[in-house]
């Protein structure tokens, strides 16, 4: 501490009396001008940075927004003296006569002081750069991923089993034969880790995996550009665009994958797709993940009815029949909450399919 304080006023010390007091009445120095430059490029910089993200719809590219932000307030702490300086000037020559004396005082104090000024300036850019990028950041993916899968969910309702471990045989048959049922396809989710090489080296990644059957462009829109899902049958996967442009696996490429069992498999690209933020950045078709999962049942069916209320209450009474089977309508209420089938004159908010229904 010693030495701080030492170094600190080693060029006052030195000064004359009647220098030292002036100086402490006025700005001690300029800012440089290499100073002023470097703190603009790195301003201009991160508003490119801050583009990022429009191009690249993705977890990865929202994160590019906490480095802009970073930049930027780096950027004003650095060129901060000049522009609070220059912006203190140009409002003080715009200033009328009639300006009353505190507000011209204030003014001037600006301009004289930039240095100063800028110091109280940059934190406050630091703390509004956090709030924004690392908070807000967060929550805008999530909005956005949630938008995403809800926009592009063409079912109405989920039939699933939880307490079964997977939809029974034969459950989704007996779905499909109900009146006012246009398609019902099996759907589940999966771990796995993706191989590939990045800048020439091996790199891995686990990412969670949609289970998708041929049909289920009936139910889902996963907003195929490439390919088509009705392909997705064998060895095969979907990949998403991003993906497909980062790792170089596009249509017809041949992906590398260890599944949730440790099994190892060489899958075909079939279909590239855009809405990778809501269904992640891999689907597999059934017959691939078949037998590499826990139960080997689909956990759940996407359902797409004509929209009546007659096609809910017999999706509803067939759950009510079945012990084990749930149903729960894919559209969030206003609170966020999933909705369920209308049945008769209320709403079911749980289905324990002991046998009544309304």
């Amino acid at each position: 501490m010693r030495l701080s304080a030492r170094c600190a006023a080693w060029r006052t010390s030195r000064m004359p009396a009647t220098e030292a007091v002036a100086e402490s009445r006025s700005e001690p120095r300029a800012p440089s001008r290499g100073r002023t430059t470097a703190g603009g490029l790195l301003i201009l910089g991160a508003c490119a940075l801050s583009v990022v993200p429009l191009l690249s719809r993705t977890v990865l590219g929202a994160s590019v927004t906490s480095i802009a932000g970073i930049l930027a307030a780096i950027g004003l702490a650095m060129s901060g003296p000049a522009l609070v300086r220059s912006a203190g000037e140009a409002v003080v020559r715009r200033l009328r006569p009639e300006t009353a004396a505190p507000t011209w005082l204030a003014l001037s104090h600006v301009r004289a002081y930039a240095l100063r000024l800028s110091g109280v300036v940059g934190p406050l850019a630091m703390g509004v750069v956090f709030v924004l990028t690392y908070v807000l950041a967060q929550s805008t993916v999530q909005a956005a991923t949630a938008e995403d899968t809800r926009t592009s969910t063409l079912a109405q309702y989920e039939l699933t089993a939880p307490s079964l471990g997977g939809l029974p045989e034969g459950a989704l048959s007996a779905v499909r034969d109900l009146p006012g049922v246009r398609a019902a396809e099996p759907a589940g989710t999966t771990t796995v880790v993706w191989e590939y090489e990045e800048l020439g080296e091996p790199a891995v990644e686990s990412v969670s995996a949609m289970i998708l059957a041929p049909g289920a462009r009936d139910v889902v829109d996963l907003g195929v550009t490439d390919g088509d899902l009705d392909r997705l049958t064998g060895a095969t996967v979907a990949v998403s665009g991003e993906a497909a442009r980062t790792r170089g696996d596009g249509l017809g490429e041949r992906v590398r994958l260890v599944l949730g069992d440790g099994a190892r498999v060489d899958a075909r690209v079939v279909a590239v797709y855009e809405r990778g933020l809501g269904f992640g950045p891999v689907v597999l078709s059934r017959e691939l993940a078949a037998g590499h999962t826990t139960t080997g049942l689909a956990r759940r069916a996407l359902v797409r009815t004509d929209g009546t209320r007659e096609a809910g209450r017999a999706l509803a009474a067939l759950a009510a029949d079945r012990p084990g089977l749930a149903v729960a309508s894919t559209a969030p209420d206003a609170t966020g909450a999933d909705t369920r089938p209308r049945c008769g004159s209320t709403w079911r908010w749980s289905w324990c399919c002991s046998g009544t229904c309304c």
